[in-house]
């Protein structure tokens, strides 16, 4: 009976196993967003600290432009 309640209970080895699986893949996980949250801060002080790369965002993203330039907008 041991043996039974061992491997197929709510507790078992069975779902021991299940939960060390998913534990390993959440760290996994947590290191992959640990990386992408360090690239994401070091780009927030580059826009802070940086005016050129502001206005290189500025530039890209809402297409603005000088006074005396022009922008030209190709669709593909």
């Amino acid at each position: 009976m041991l043996f039974v309640q061992l491997f197929f209970s709510e507790y078992g080895i069975q779902n021991y196993l299940k939960l060390k699986e998913i534990f390993a893949s959440t760290a996994i996980q947590k290191e992959q967003l640990k990386e992408k949250n360090q690239i994401t801060s070091k780009q927030i002080r580059w826009i802070r600290n940086q005016p050129c790369y502001q206005e290189y965002i500025v530039r890209k993203e809402r297409r603005y432009a000088k006074p005396s330039e022009r922008i030209y907008i190709l669709n593909k």
